[in-house]
């Protein structure tokens, strides 16, 4: 059995959310799709290792992870209780639910994190495994 899906997420309940979480701060730009929701982290993990525990992302998606195959292991939830990023237990495979290549360099906004750490790292490891051919 792999991994099984929750179709058509609740948006609105999401976005009346992170509204509360964001105003303090600034609202969100007019034509602004994505949100940004908090989310905690397990520990070990590798968005923990280069991030720290806790900190927002975005958000646009419609389908989520309901739980993962056998091997991986869920390592970002959001507050709602969604499965933002999993990663395997052995292999070097890492996945996100969210998009951070939206949240890097010039698409970073302020309101998250900017993810070019993330891509560096993935970098790397291609590099280190081209290298072990």
């Amino acid at each position: 059995a792999g991994s099984r899906l929750t179709d058509r997420l609740n948006q609105v309940d999401q976005t009346q959310a992170v509204l509360q979480i964001l105003t303090p701060g600034g609202d969100l730009d007019a034509g602004e799709n994505d949100l940004a929701i908090p989310f905690r982290l397990q520990l070990c993990s590798l968005l923990h290792r280069l991030f720290g525990g806790r900190f927002k992302v975005n958000s646009t998606h419609h389908q989520a992870v309901r739980n993962v195959a056998p091997g991986f292991r869920v390592t970002a939830v959001s507050d709602e209780g969604i499965v933002e990023a999993y990663e395997h237990e052995s292999l070097p495979i890492w996945a996100t639910q969210f998009h951070p290549e939206r949240l890097t360099g010039t698409w970073s906004d302020g309101r998250t994190q900017d993810f070019a750490p993330l891509f560096k790292f993935f970098v790397e490891k291609v590099r280190e495994g081209r290298k072990q051919k």
